[in-house]
């Protein structure tokens, strides 16, 4: 009777762990959420060069607490482009102790070809709806809590 009870638990272990593991292939969540200013976003994450890249280009729009977070292999001057970008955006650019080391309010489409590039060296690279950075009276030095 015991060892009944012991596979049947076995078996619904084993049923729950592929059902999540199916769930996580079938529906991946490669979304993070960020805190800033006791605001929560939820983010996506562009962490490869082709990500880097392509960034929200091609999109219609924004979510209003989404954003993206381009994450690079070290701390540069990262410039940001407004290439084939359908709507504004703000952007924030942030250092390995995850402050706000400068800012880009409205950041237009029909800016392309110019290159936003920030005063200091940054890491991250935050990108959110334009107007939410005045909305959220966020500003230079702002921590940024992942």
């Amino acid at each position: 009777m015991k060892n009944k009870i012991f596979i049947k638990r076995i078996l619904i272990l084993i049923s729950i762990t592929a059902i999540l593991a199916l769930s996580l292939l079938l529906f991946p969540n490669d979304k993070v959420i960020l805190k800033i200013s006791d605001i929560r976003l939820q983010i996506e994450v562009a962490d490869t060069g082709e990500e880097r890249v392509k960034g929200l280009s091609d999109r219609e729009s924004l979510g209003y607490r989404d954003g993206m977070l381009f994450i690079f292999d070290n701390e540069s001057l990262h410039g940001i482009w407004m290439k084939d970008m359908n709507f504004a955006i703000d952007i924030l650019w942030i250092d390995e102790g995850y402050k706000v080391v400068d800012i880009k309010k409205d950041a237009k489409p029909e800016s392309y070809p110019e290159v936003f590039i920030p005063e200091v060296p940054s890491k991250y690279v935050l990108e959110v709806n334009a107007g939410f950075l005045e909305e959220n009276d966020i500003e230079i030095g702002d921590k940024i809590i992942f």
